[in-house]
């Protein structure tokens, strides 16, 4: 005798979303190690970039303008830096 196990509410949404968009297609090991290379390279670089940031907003204590001139500089690299590695991802996904 076969028992049909009840799905949650995700697993139903989740079925919908399937069927609605079709499913991720699914990657290689060989991609996602180039996935997992690029997070960990790009976590890297945002650590260096955190790093040297603190290292200036020390630097320019008192200094207001600066301080916001820093914080703007900050948000526009991580933002760019950020952007290429999705780019980057987005083609080995296509590979």
């Amino acid at each position: 005798m076969s028992e049909k196990k009840m799905k949650s509410a995700l697993e139903l949404a989740m079925e919908r979303l399937d069927a609605e968009s079709g499913a991720a297609p699914r990657l290689s090991d060989e991609q996602k190690a180039a996935i997992a290379e690029i997070d960990k390279r790009t976590q890297a670089k945002l650590a260096e970039m955190q790093i040297m940031h603190q290292k200036n907003l020390a630097e320019a204590a008192g200094d207001y303008a600066q301080i916001i001139e820093l914080e703007e500089a900050m948000r526009s690299g991580k933002l760019k830096l950020e952007e290429s590695a999705e780019e980057e991802k987005q083609a080995v996904r296509k590979q």
